[in-house]
């Protein structure tokens, strides 16, 4: 058995929400203080202008611009996975 599931993303507003919930999954879980304290995470590649392999333009246009992907992330998750960004 695989220790790792993949399930199809096919909307935005989930996108969103899941990459919401992966960077602040170690801040809810006490961690780290923000989701830039914690290494493992892509969040500090999506906001560097250091080169990555991620298509930082792409995942950043799904919260409209930088700013607002910030915005989002200083903001804790909702873990009833009723709330949408």
């Amino acid at each position: 058995m695989r220790p790792f599931k993949r399930k199809e993303i096919n909307s935005e507003i989930y996108f969103r929400n899941l990459a919401h919930y992966i960077h602040l999954n170690p801040v809810e879980a006490g961690l780290c203080n923000n989701p830039k304290e914690w290494k493992y995470s892509s969040f500090n590649a999506l906001i560097s202008e250091k080169p990555t392999f991620l298509i930082q333009a792409e995942v950043l246009n799904y919260f409209d611009d930088l700013e607002n992907f910030m915005y989002v992330h200083s903001h804790s998750s909702n873990l009833s996975g009723t709330e949408s960004f």
